[in-house]
């Protein structure tokens, strides 16, 4: 990724990088590899390999949510009730296998030593690429618009985020991360709206911006910058302070309040990116 910046426009060029290619951030780390002496789940299956050989056994645990894809040559099961967590079955002929699941690239691990037939073994991962992970992680916020004033001039944001907000569309969408979090708005008008979520890994949820006619404000904004933003291959999905915008890359937003914001480029089949700018007044 490249960061032009020349005041007081912020020019982003972002390069997106394909998920099956290399790169650091969104992969896996071995904690550990070890016999595990308390499991004895290779003996109870009592699953044959291609040689007619009993099987061993290697539960696969990582930090996350995500089903995982188990590649090997000689496999005989996967057991995966809980996401990030398998239960793979396989000759102990076997010397290395390959682990990845949803935005995290592929992990070839190579087993140290001979597996003995018929034991149970355990692989901890954790992932690496915090950005990437906080991303998929993300909780999702839908504000449908039904208040008063024009939907084209909302004040507000998440938290501590001020910007400009489009409803033209009738709604926007935020994606925090989970925890608490306040979303406060002002119309047009001056009316205020204002509501505190408390949320979980993955959880969705819609609320109505319905604005007080007794509750007014006057927010005092600075004067905007501008973020040009474009990234290859175009058309990523844009979260500027964790509000969707409507537009895909590039994209060019004229009014920016000064101060830090955080933004997200979200593609199909590419891994998501998080940058964080500082924008200056004009």
């Amino acid at each position: 990724m490249n960061i032009y910046i020349t005041n007081p426009t912020i020019v982003l060029l972002a390069f997106l990088v394909a998920s099956s290619g290399l790169h650091a951030e969104g992969r896996f780390e071995v904690i550990e590899f070890m016999p595990d002496q308390l499991s004895s789940k290779a003996q109870a299956e009592n699953l044959k390999d291609l040689n007619a050989d009993i099987c061993a056994m290697i539960l696969v645990e990582t930090d996350v949510a995500e089903v995982l894809s188990i590649t090997v040559n000689d496999i005989q099961k996967v057991n995966q009730a809980v996401p990030g967590r398998a239960e793979v079955f396989l000759s102990y002929r076997e010397e290395r296998l390959t682990i990845s699941c949803k935005g995290v690239l592929a992990l070839p691990f190579k087993i140290p030593g001979k597996l003995e037939k018929g034991k149970d073994y355990v692989l901890r991962l954790r992932s690496v690429g915090d950005n990437v992970r906080r991303i998929m992680e993300s909780s999702e916020i839908t504000l449908r618009y039904n208040g008063n004033g024009d939907p084209k001039e909302v004040i507000g944001g998440i938290d501590s985020s001020m910007n400009y907000l489009d409803f033209s569309a009738g709604s926007m969408v935020f994606r925090p991360v989970p925890g608490v979090h306040t979303v406060r708005l002002m119309n047009s008008k001056r009316q205020i709206w204002e509501k505190r979520f408390d949320l979980k890994t993955g959880e969705k949820v819609e609320e109505n911006v319905l604005f007080s006619s007794e509750v007014h404000d006057q927010w005092q904004m600075g004067i905007p910058g501008s973020i040009d933003i474009s990234t290859n291959p175009q058309g990523a999905t844009i979260y500027l302070d964790q509000a969707e915008q409507r537009d895909k890359s590039p994209k060019f937003f004229k009014e920016v309040q000064p101060g830090t914001h955080q933004i997200d480029l979200v593609k199909e089949m590419y891994l998501p990116k998080r940058i964080d700018v500082e924008v200056k007044a004009a």
